[in-house]
C-alpha cells in the first residue's frame, strides 16, 4: 500500500527534526573535550578531570567565567592569551565521594558548578580547580569556602567566598570580592572597587588604583 502524500511529507519533516537535533548534540559535545585520570601525589591517589574548551566565541576574549561551587574549593584562575578555556579539578580518590564537577559553555562564556550528588547532615571535600582563560576575562565567584587566587587577568572580578585566602596578582580591573576570613594578598595590580575579609592580614605591594581592602573591620587603603 502506498503512503499518502501527507505521510510522506511528515516522515521528511520528521526526519530533518532528528538530523537536525543530532547535529547540535553532536556541535555542542565537540566544544569541550574531557579528560579524566589518576594518580599518586605525595603518596596519595589523586583523581583528576580536565575539560578543555576551545575554537568557540564562549572562550574568547571579553567573555566571563561564573564560577557556583556548592562543595566549596581551592581555586587558582590564570589568565593567559586570546581564546581558550582549560578547567582541572583535582581531589583525593579517597575524598569527595558523592562530589561533581561540571564545566560547560553559552553564549555568555564558561560556567564551572560543583555540587554534592546526595543530601546528608556533614559532607567532607577538599578540591582544587585551576582554571586558564583568555587574558581578557570577566569572573564571577560563588563559593562555600576555600582559598581564590587569580593571576594575570584584566576584567571585573566579583563575588565570595565562605572562607579562605584572597590572593590576586598582575590583576586589572574592577573588583567586589568578599570573604568570611582569610588573609589578603595584591601585588602588581590596578584596582578599583573593594576586597574584604571577616578577619586576617592584609599585604600589599605595587599596588595602584582606588581599590578599598578591609580585614577583621580594621581599613587598609
Amino acid at each position: 500500500m502506498r503512503a499518502s502524500p501527507g505521510l510522506r511529507i511528515a516522515g521528511i519533516v520528521l526526519c530533518a527534526v532528528v538530523l537536525a537535533a543530532s547535529s547540535a548534540v553532536q556541535t555542542r559535545a565537540s566544544k569541550g573535550h574531557d579528560k579524566s585520570k589518576s594518580a599518586k601525589e605525595d603518596g596519595e591517589n589523586m583523581w583528576s578531570r580536565t575539560t578543555t574548551i576551545d575554537k568557540d566565541a564562549s572562550v574568547g576574549s571579553g567573555k566571563r567565567l561564573e564560577l557556583v561551587l556548592k562543595t566549596g574549593a581551592s581555586v587558582r584562575i590564570v589568565g593567559a592569551g586570546k581564546s581558550g578555556v582549560s578547567v582541572t579539578g583535582k581531589h583525593p580518590e579517597s575524598d569527595c565521594p558523592d562530589a561533581q564537577l561540571d564545566a560547560w559553555n553559552d553564549d555568555a562564556g564558561v560556567k564551572v558548578h560543583t555540587y554534592y550528588t546526595h543530601d546528608a547532615e556533614v559532607h567532607s571535600c577538599s578540591m582544587a580547580i585551576e582554571i586558564r582563560v583568555p587574558e581578557r576575562y570577566d569572573v564571577h565567584i560563588d563559593s562555600a569556602g576555600g582559598d581564590v587566587t587569580i593571576e594575570n587577568l584584566r576584567g571585573t572580578v566579583d563575588g565570595h567566598t565562605g572562607g579562605g585566602d584572597v590572593v590576586l596578582s598582575g590583576v586589572h580591573g574592577d573588583v567586589d570580592l568578599h570573604t568570611g576570613g582569610g588573609d589578603i594578598h595584591l601585588s602588581d595590580s590596578v584596582l578599583d572597587g573593594e576586597i574584604h575579609s571577616g578577619g586576617g592580614s592584609v599585604l600589599t605591594s605595587h599596588v595602584s588604583g582606588d581599590v578599598q581592602v578591609s580585614a577583621g573591620g580594621k581599613r587598609y587603603r
